[in-house]
């Protein structure tokens, strides 16, 4: 099994920390009317690791736009 480079683990894990903090964010805070845990805790990170996260956003944008048209193509 191949291995997964150190700044690729460190990318991944930056993912999956965003996920975590973005349904604690809908599923938690805002609940309860204290909305903003995300972008507050967005604001911990070192700015290599938001720019991690804001390239992340862009790809998956992207990945979004790329379905649409598969889909739109597709479709009867």
């Amino acid at each position: 099994m191949a291995k997964v480079s150190a700044a690729a683990q460190r990318a991944l894990s930056i993912v999956a920390h965003a996920s975590m903090a973005r349904q604690l964010d809908k599923e938690v805070f805002a609940k309860s009317g204290a909305a903003g845990f995300f972008e507050y805790w967005k604001k911990q990170l070192t700015a290599a690791d938001r720019a991690i996260l804001d390239e992340f956003g862009r790809l998956q944008r992207q990945a979004y736009a790329d379905m649409a048209k598969i889909l739109e193509k597709d479709a009867p």
